[in-house]
């Protein structure tokens, strides 16, 4: 009896995981959640995206159709105008927030700075030639809010002509303080275009070089014969000189002239880095006569007190060897870290030379 209860125990388990087995079987599988989620993140990407792509045509963007202007050939000291038109060819507000100018050039401020997509505006601009014949080429930047383009470049362009010919042709003189009349030679004025013209003024810096002239007198070429003040000529190494003329076309001549010194230091400037206060830093400084004498020192003084120059054993005639010994003082206030001085070298012939020295302190010596 109690074998057939537990035969039939046994088998309604069997038949009862059976038809739990078959239910389970007949359900559809629901998606899992985290493609749901993954559905959700690829919908937000794709609205990023696209509010992306809107946001990168919404810009403004300036265009200006001619941005090089080139004046061909002028004369010196001629006032030159030209316009450059651009255009807000973007979707947003173009918003111009300076001209950047160059050296001989005039760009007035500009009325309007805000333009609407597809409206135009103008830069106007005001250019003298340089006084020498040169080729040019200038360069303006116009500053918005492009972020492709933010300083957009214009350019100016052309040959400066002069039509008087200049001898020398550099329009350059070298003078020298042991030559008669500085070692001068004369300037010759021609005319290119056989127009005859005067020569009206004539002046230098300092006065140091003068000639004689006929403000009245008309010719296809002029000879200047220059006067060269040599004591002037000592204060003036380097200048300019400036010869006014009648001539329609070239109304102003100018030329430099340069002088080489009686002596020259070398180096004329000594620079230090991360000084400390206290510790000697050693240099040689050289003092030479351009002209073959002797150099004799009379004196050596320091403007601040923390240099020192010593003549050394290596020194001969024309030239002269110092050891200059640099000394940093103690630091004035942890903000202030430059020091600077200067050496004064009395010559005997009543010269003075100088040696500068500048530098800062290093920046643990702040502590």
């Amino acid at each position: 009896m109690k074998t057939k209860h537990a035969v039939l125990v046994i088998a309604a388990t069997v038949l009862g995981l059976t038809l739990q087995s078959g239910c389970g079987g007949s359900r559809k599988k629901e998606p899992p959640s985290v493609g749901i989620q993954d559905s959700t993140q690829q919908s937000g990407t794709v609205k990023q995206g696209a509010a992306s792509v809107r946001e990168q045509k919404s810009v403004p963007k300036i265009e200006v159709a001619n941005p090089v202007f080139d004046f061909g050939v002028v004369g010196p000291n001629k006032p030159i105008s030209c316009e450059f038109t651009f255009k807000n060819v973007g979707t947003e507000t173009l918003v111009i927030s300076k001209i950047l100018s160059t050296c001989r050039c005039t760009v007035p401020e500009l009325k309007k700075k805000n333009y609407a997509p597809g409206e135009s505006g103008t830069v106007k601009v005001t250019y003298r030639s340089s006084p020498t014949p040169k080729s040019v080429q200038k360069h303006l930047r116009i500053l918005s809010n492009d972020k492709t383009n933010p300083r957009f470049e214009l350019t100016i362009k052309g040959r400066v002509e002069l039509k008087v010919a200049v001898e020398p042709k550099n329009h350059r003189l070298s003078l020298f303080l042991n030559r008669e009349n500085g070692g001068a030679v004369p300037i010759t004025l021609t005319s290119k275009d056989k127009k005859p013209f005067a020569v009206r003024s004539f002046t230098s810096t300092g006065n140091a070089i003068t000639v004689d002239l006929d403000p009245k007198a008309e010719k296809l070429v002029h000879v200047l014969k220059l006067k060269v003040d040599v004591d002037k000529l000592k204060t003036r190494l380097k200048g300019t000189i400036n010869i006014g003329l009648s001539h329609p076309e070239t109304k102003r001549i100018t030329l430099s002239y340069s002088t080489l010194p009686l002596y020259t230091v070398s180096p004329p400037r000594i620079i230090l880095q991360n000084a400390r206060p206290g510790k000697v830093v050693k240099r040689n400084v050289w003092v030479k006569s351009n002209y073959q004498g002797k150099v004799e020192i009379e004196s050596i003084t320091s403007a601040k007190g923390f240099m020192k120059g010593v003549e050394c054993e290596e020194s001969r005639g024309d030239r002269v060897k110092l050891d200059v010994e640099i000394t940093p003082p103690p630091q004035e206030g942890k903000s202030r870290r430059y020091l600077t001085d200067k050496l004064t070298i009395k010559l005997k012939d009543g010269q003075e030379l100088f040696v500068s020295c500048s530098g800062w302190y290093a920046r643990t010596s702040l502590r």
